[in-house]
């Protein structure tokens, strides 16, 4: 019995690891060259720079989301089968000011997706601000994203 409750509970948690890292390509528009920002790709510099809806930041994505979603994206690319991401990482960062909390989070996606001997990656790097340390308020919200045939290094 204790170990299927911790069979469970680690499920759980792989799971609510999974949906907090799955960034929703829907509804995206490429912003015009005068906002675009300069990224950095395997030595050369690529300018670009998208941004899509605010519902695009919602976090609660649910398991047929992610079944619906790797068909979307490969529908989108173009490829005949979208690949998993391949690497995920948080940062919080929370500064305390004499009247209040600001809370900022930054999230990197970085994404491959191959169909045969073809590669395609896409990094995807969301900051929000929140103006509580409940999470409830959010100020402010940064998306990048890069494509290309390598990996990217954002700075």
């Amino acid at each position: 019995m204790k170990k299927i409750k911790c069979l469970i509970a680690s499920c759980t948690a792989f799971l609510m690891l999974v949906s907090n890292s799955i960034p929703v390509f829907a509804n995206e528009q490429i912003k015009t060259p005068e906002n675009s920002s300069i990224y950095k790709a395997s030595g050369e510099e690529i300018r670009g720079e998208w941004t899509t809806p605010e519902d695009r930041f919602d976090e609660k994505v649910f398991l047929q989301d992610i079944i619906r979603l790797e068909g979307f994206i490969a529908e989108k690319v173009g490829l005949p089968y979208a690949g998993a991401i391949a690497d995920f990482v948080a940062d919080v960062i929370i500064e305390n000011t004499m009247d209040s909390v600001y809370v900022g989070i930054t999230k990197k996606y970085q994404e491959i997706y191959i169909a045969g001997e073809f590669a395609f990656f896409r990094t995807t790097v969301t900051t929000r601000v929140y103006s509580d340390s409940s999470f409830s308020n959010v100020i402010d919200t940064d998306v990048r994203v890069l494509e290309g045939l390598n990996p990217a290094s954002v700075e």
